[in-house]
């Protein structure tokens, strides 16, 4: 064992006397016996009892403050946002070495607090705290402050964290720690010494401030479409085979055929119209504009339910199903099974846009989503998705189990085991299926491939192209849909090119691609206990139940259906509808008595 390895086990043996025996307990013999090492390990490394709590401290407060270090970096950064992102850092840091366990969590703030009052140890925590301070006082500076009383007021936030995190974290019995509770008690620390007034506006970029919910409209200039127009009216064809082929990517004769009903027949301005019938708005999260359709039901105990599309979808994906859910009574079906619906444009897709940083992963957009949903006021919901949906709607589970009561997917990938002995338990189905997963990603394999490892590459050719475009989004969508031959009269042309025109006129070929960058890396997702149900349609990639069961144990209802494929909300909106009210029927909580 490396001295490094022994002094973080022994550190973390000095966190676990203390969540037993106390402060006092804190002896070298007892930090042995915890470490399982021989008597004198720890005085060999920590001479005096003050070395050990400043390698505590210094451990503690590192993994405290990293994460919050580039926010303020620079007046220019002050901004609603930034002083949001600081906060949810912070919380975010301290949750990652605080724990679960309330026992070892007070243990360590006893140690964090004992150390900072220590005037003996302000050595080992300078480096960390004084970096913290210096971005303090560039956030106070600007505001007309003399050099004491920026110093008295950095000061003072430094030690207000310090005590909310106790009093948050620690004088609440029965209670895990909670980001969503600290992060609003270091906000709360940060605005009223900073004072809200003082902050300026956001860049003006169409991004909102702060928290803020604002209403949205979609209103594309004329230019644009102008624009478009005339692009479609030139496009430079490729040369080579012009027969009605797929074989080696999308048919010429179809492709033109439809660029050709782009140009000519297709109406924006009807589905901007259906667009802005929905409840719009934009708030910013994380550093990121999210837009979003927000549905309200006009029934009483309607649940909220988050629906999440992935690549190549949009929102208007969902827009044959929002009627449904939200008003069953004027579909056919039972009011108690009403929802209000959260429907957002990925960070990076639509009209959220480009996001100011890398990152956006699956899991970070569920941390943005579960905080959409707060600032709604939402207590308890359900999620939703397909094809990204799908592990955005999960993460959500992982992340606010609190919250959410259930989550509902219509795409769920199973691999074959590495063991012979348990593939060959399999029956003959569930070898088909497999085999049909192995074939569906080689299939597109192509496009994963390029959007995960050269997005900006891909980019410079579909924001120039909207033909170009247009392929790409066509190409994947006929491998994974019902109605292979997309002709007009079995697939909605005006869908296609409204999910397309998403994506040209929003200039986020780009920026939507790089998920794949972010998810480059498959592994196993976090384990959930929220309850999941799924739905399986015949034309899309579909798990083999038996091993997906075995995988994600919270799986409480499988449906098989016998059509539809990877976009159930567009092509079968009923099946999926139902699908949907069936497994949240029965995990719905009864509303809280007034």
């Amino acid at each position: 064992m490396s001295r490094t390895q022994r002094t973080a086990m022994l550190l973390d043996a000095a966190i676990s006397v203390v969540a037993s025996e106390g402060l006092r307990g804190l002896t070298y013999k007892a930090i042995d016996d915890e470490a399982g090492v021989a008597t004198g390990s720890t005085s060999f490394y920590f001479r005096t009892r003050k070395e050990l709590l400043q390698g505590v401290a210094e451990r503690i407060a590192e993994h405290e403050l990293a994460g919050a270090e580039t926010m303020l970096a620079s007046p220019a950064m002050v901004t609603p946002s930034t002083i949001d992102q600081t906060a949810d850092t912070i919380a975010g840091a301290l949750l990652q070495w605080l724990g679960p366990d309330r026992k070892r969590t007070k243990a360590r703030l006893e140690i964090w607090l004992q150390a900072a009052e220590q005037p003996e140890l302000r050595t080992a925590l300078a480096p960390v705290r004084d970096r913290f301070l210096a971005h303090t006082r560039t956030l106070l500076a600007p505001r007309g402050k003399t050099a004491a009383q920026v110093e008295e007021q950095a000061n003072l936030i430094l030690s207000m964290i310090d005590g909310i995190t106790y009093d948050t974290i620690v004088h609440q019995p029965s209670t895990a720690p909670d980001r969503a509770t600290l992060r609003r008690a270091v906000k709360a620390i940060l605005l009223a010494v900073i004072g809200p007034a003082r902050i300026p506006d956001e860049v003006d970029r169409g991004m909102p401030m702060s928290s803020e919910i604002r209403p949205f409209s979609i209103a594309i200039p004329q230019a644009d479409l102008d624009d478009l127009r005339e692009r479609l009216g030139r496009v430079r064809w490729p040369a080579g085979p012009s027969e009605d082929d797929w074989n080696s990517g999308v048919s010429p004769v179809y492709l033109r055929e439809l660029s050709e009903y782009w140009r000519t027949r297709y109406d924006w301005r009807a589905h901007e119209a259906e667009l802005n019938g929905f409840p719009q708005f934009t708030t910013a999260i994380d550093g990121a504009n999210v837009h979003f359709l927000h549905v309200r039901s006009t029934e009483p105990n309607a649940l909220p339910l988050i629906l999440s599309h992935g690549w190549p979808g949009s929102i208007a994906e969902f827009t044959k199903i929002i009627g449904p859910l939200t008003n069953p009574r004027e579909h056919g079906g039972d009011p108690a099974d009403a929802f209000h619906l959260v429907i957002p444009s990925l960070p990076g897709f639509g009209f959220s846009g480009p996001p100011p940083d890398a990152g956006w992963s699956m899991h970070r957009m569920a941390h943005a989503f579960a905080e959409l949903m707060a600032r709604l006021g939402y207590d308890q919901y359900g999620a939703q998705g397909g094809d990204l949906g799908f592990g955005i709607s999960h993460y959500l589970g992982v992340l606010d189990p609190d919250h959410v009561l259930g989550v509902h997917v219509n795409t769920l990938l199973t691999v074959a085991p590495p063991d012979p002995a348990a593939l060959a338990e399999l029956d003959d189905e569930d070898q088909e299926r497999l085999q049909a997963l192995a074939d569906f990603g080689s299939r597109f394999a192509g496009y994963r491939t390029m959007q995960a490892t050269r997005p900006q590459t891909l980019a410079y050719a579909l924001a120039d192209s909207p033909v170009g475009q247009l392929a790409w989004i066509v190409d994947l969508y006929r491998g994974v849909n019902e109605a292979q031959a997309l002709h007009e009269d079995t697939v909605d042309w005006d869908y296609l090119l409204t999910t397309t025109m998403l994506y040209w006129l929003t200039n986020t070929a780009g920026s939507s691609a790089r998920v794949y960058r972010e998810e480059r890396v498959l592994t196993a997702l976090d384990p959930s206990t929220v309850p999941m149900g799924v739905a399986q349609f015949p034309h899309d990639a579909r798990a083999v139940r038996r091993l997906a069961e075995r995988e994600y144990s919270n799986i409480v209802s499988w449906t098989e259906f016998d059509r539809g494929g990877h976009f159930a909300a567009m092509e079968q909106p009923d099946l999926l509808v139902d699908d949907i009210r069936a497994f949240f029927r029965a995990i719905r909580r009864p509303p809280h008595p007034q």
